[in-house]
């Protein structure tokens, strides 16, 4: 007797390519008592599917298990009724992110606001301290110009050098 049929439903058993009918098939033609030598070798897993599948998890079931685990009675299941959504309810989040964004812009601009006031904290230090260092060196200038223009007085013998203990204060 040619078995190809058969022998094709295993193939694509493995593959997991058949249908429900396809695996009742099998689980019926392994089920007889008399199967092909060459596929003697399939004949216990499918016996096995075909008890598996007539027997049903009992209506202990639920005890059985979590008496296994050691958990406990599943407690009452708490009903929920629906209710509907109003447009509030809708727009909620986006409010929520809305405030969000706002928050990160008004912090964001806090602080652009206190580095641009730094900086220009920063300039305004910088051009009176020029200011100053021009206003020194001008007259260091000036009192250079003083000092070494040649006088009447210091031609003749008379000039006088200023005293060690002088000294100038900018």
């Amino acid at each position: 007797m040619n078995y190809a049929y058969i022998e094709q439903l295993i193939a694509r058993y493995w593959e997991a390519e058949t249908s429900q009918e396809e695996e009742q098939i099998l689980r019926s033609f392994f089920a007889q008592k008399e199967v092909p030598a060459h596929l003697q070798q399939y004949a216990a897993y499918f016996a096995s599917l075909g008890e598996a599948s007539e027997q049903g998890l009992g209506s202990d079931f639920d005890e059985r298990l979590l008496a296994r685990i050691g958990a406990e009675e599943p407690k009452a299941v708490r009903v929920v009724k629906a209710r509907p959504l109003t447009l509030t309810d809708r727009v909620r989040p986006y409010f929520r992110a809305a405030a969000a964004v706002a928050i990160v812009a008004v912090l964001a601009g806090s602080v652009d606001r206190a580095i641009t006031r730094n900086a220009a904290l920063r300039e305004a230090r910088l051009a009176a301290q020029t200011t100053q260092t021009d206003s020194i060196t001008t007259q260091m200038e000036t009192l250079r110009d003083i000092f070494s223009t040649p006088t009447a007085a210091a031609d003749s013998s008379e000039a006088t050098p200023l005293p060690a203990e002088t000294t100038l204060h900018y």
